[in-house]
């Protein structure tokens, strides 16, 4: 069951008074009202397969549609990925989905972005002889999510250690996450093939500490990217923020309390 996506924005006003309540002064503008939220259940309708237990793990819209991600599991440890469309927030549609690997069949679709009507999207499932998460970064196209079949070491490998969140904006799509040396970003011009940016300055690990990317978004002039830093001797791990013009050279931005315990973990922008 999935709640109408709804966005509330409350302001309020205080107003203290002190010593400044014994002179005159001119009124200040009312307080404004409250937004009121009817949320309202929707029903999303079984994909294609064996029934199973629906999984919802984000949500976006692209371009005046709605689009739920996630996938269905049918127990025994069998998933596989999962859709839905909607052009309202209230009736919903599987969006039917193209898997071209062994895993891709049995992906949990987890993160998804956009750029006008197109959508990308992460999915992932758990397996190998290390029961790693084999990822995959599936695209839009003719109505179906089609898997894009990538080098296994693009996502994997090695170096592996997360891919987190994928946006899309006007330089493009970039994917975060991060690699065995920090930080690492996945840019693409297509939302279809994406190049792996490891070891970057100042987005990488360095002396100051190791550095993981938790999501990202598209401003106008470029990615802000956020996440957090274990500086070396400290068990807890302290906020970062990083901007870039292209993915691909990274700078990072002064954060208040960065000396402070915590880690921003989502990134949107308002205005």
């Amino acid at each position: 069951m999935l709640p109408r996506p709804v966005l509330a924005v409350i302001g309020v006003v205080v107003v203290l008074l002190g010593s400044a309540a014994c002179r005159s002064e001119p009124a200040g503008p009312p307080a404004p009202r409250p937004v009121q939220v009817a949320w309202q259940a929707a029903v999303l309708p079984a994909p294609p397969g064996p029934a199973g237990r629906l999984l919802v793990r984000d949500v976006v819209t692209c371009a005046g549609r709605w689009y739920v991600v996630g996938g269905a599991d049918a127990g025994g440890d069998q998933t596989r990925p999962a859709a839905w469309t909607s052009p309202d927030g209230v009736t919903w549609s599987p969006v039917p989905v193209a898997p071209v690997t062994y895993y891709g069949e049995q992906n949990v679709f987890y993160a998804a972005g956009c750029r006008g009507d197109r959508l990308t999207v992460l999915g992932a499932k758990n397996g190998g002889a290390h029961g790693n998460p084999r990822t995959s970064n599936w695209y839009l196209t003719g109505g179906r999510l089609v898997e894009v079949a990538a080098p296994f070491e693009l996502y994997g490998g090695p170096n592996a250690v997360n891919v987190a969140r994928v946006a899309g904006g006007a330089a493009g799509w970039l994917i975060v996450g991060a690699r065995r040396d920090g930080a690492a970003a996945w840019v693409s011009t297509d939302g279809a093939r994406f190049e792996l940016i490891e070891g970057a300055p100042e987005l990488a690990g360095d002396t100051r500490g190791r550095t993981t990317a938790y999501d990202v978004v598209a401003t106008s002039s470029g990615w802000l990217a956020v996440g957090g830093l274990l500086v070396p001797g400290r068990t807890a791990v302290s906020p970062v923020v990083w901007t870039s013009p292209d993915g691909r050279v990274w700078q990072r931005v002064p954060v208040a309390g960065a000396d402070e315990p915590g880690q921003p973990r989502r990134v949107t922008v308002v205005g």
